[in-house]
């Protein structure tokens, strides 16, 4: 059948296990950090990915970036975090030294495994005739291997007896549709632009979940969101070549130039 088919070729198979692994990875490391950081903190530094898919693009697939285009990168990523942080509580709890180096460390790790499974899935998707969809197949499949696992391990006895699905109301089952078709998106985002252009979406979306937010249930916004919202859009322009309208980017490029 289908799946038959997905893993007929078992060399891209196999290939296929590497942003699956890098993804486990940084799902892993992003408990960790949680658990060492406080919410706002670890918001902030989770967009660096934002940059490291940039470096990763650079370094593994040979992408070149103008200035401007690494300057809406830095533009984007601040105003992701001042997007996501206006969001949230600040949260009180202090952490001790220790945790805290390790909590950074540990995003930051995050960063660079979000970075480079992102790219090395861009490269699989556009170096070999396989289909999406089998791709997509390949990465669940093994995503399964290991969530089936996980689960077993925490309470797979349990589970036995209640059943898989037990506690699946249709609101978790419209978050689990969401994610399916999310994920899907995410690889034609990459399939038919790249790693860097997914993470602009995902940026924007924020921004949409921000709005919605206030028009849905009344959530008050303040000055930080606004000013993230604008350099968020400030950044897509930036970035998509309209340097007629920032001249501070001619200016920055000019600069960049005489130093070079």
């Amino acid at each position: 059948g289908a799946l038959r088919l997905a893993f007929s070729p078992s060399l891209q198979a196999l290939k296929t296990s590497v942003p699956a692994l890098l993804y486990l990875f940084q799902n892993n490391l992003q408990y960790i950090a949680v658990g060492y950081l406080d919410a706002a903190t670890y918001a902030v530094l989770y967009q660096f990915k934002i940059l490291t898919a940039a470096l990763m693009s650079v370094l593994i697939l040979r992408k070149s970036l103008s200035v401007a285009q690494w300057m809406a990168l830095t533009i984007l990523t601040v105003g992701a975090s001042m997007v996501i942080v206006s969001q949230m509580s600040m949260s009180s709890r202090k952490a001790e030294q220790n945790h805290v180096i390790a909590g950074v460390a540990a995003v930051l790790m995050a960063c660079l495994a979000s970075g480079l499974a992102g790219v090395y899935f861009e490269k699989l998707l556009k170096g070999s005739n396989m289909s999406l969809w089998a791709r997509n197949l390949q990465l669940a499949a093994y995503s399964l291997v290991v969530g089936f696992g996980g689960l077993y391990q925490s309470d797979g006895v349990q589970r036995l007896g209640w059943g898989f699905f037990a506690g699946y109301t249709p609101c978790v089952w419209a978050a689990v549709i969401n994610n399916a078709l999310g994920g899907l998106l995410i690889a034609v985002v990459i399939k038919f632009t790249d790693t860097i252009m997914k993470n602009f979406s995902t940026t924007l979306s924020i921004v949409l979940t921000a709005g919605l937010s206030v028009c849905l249930f009344g959530q008050s916004i303040n000055a930080m969101s606004y000013i993230g919202t604008a350099l968020v859009i400030y950044a897509v322009f930036l970035y998509g070549g309209i340097s007629h309208k920032f001249p501070f980017a001619w200016f920055a490029e000019a600069i960049w130039l005489q130093v070079t």
